[in-house]
């Protein structure tokens, strides 16, 4: 039986500027120890940006008394192959971006591999 390995998804964000891909709302990655294992069944890594960090001016004028909006912010992916959108989400530090790619890059982009 061969894997099937997730690929980029077209990307259609809500009102608020977030989206998910569809591998990662098939399951249940509640806790970073789920996310780990899923990262390591699909042989993926990730990436993970904070929108405080990335567009602070617009991370502030975004907030208002119910949520984050995140419209306006347009991550860029990190350096390298390969890599494709998995998650803009609302979290406790406000919007995140999740960028995934195939653990196959790594070797690509001559970096050495190193295991979590």
């Amino acid at each position: 039986m061969t894997k099937r390995h997730i690929t980029a998804a077209e990307v259609e964000r809500d009102a608020q500027g977030y989206w998910t891909h569809p591998a990662m709302r098939a399951v249940d990655l509640e806790t970073a120890a789920d996310f780990s294992g899923w990262l390591r069944e699909q042989d993926l890594e990730a990436w993970v940006m904070l929108m405080r960090d990335e567009d602070p001016a617009l991370f502030l004028a975004g907030f208002d008394d119910e949520d984050w909006d995140a419209c306006g912010w347009m991550p860029r992916p990190p350096a390298g192959n390969g890599w494709f959108l998995g998650s803009l989400h609302d979290h406790d530090d406000g919007p995140v971006c999740i960028w995934l790619r195939p653990t196959a890059s790594l070797w690509r982009d001559g970096i050495e591999r190193v295991d979590l």
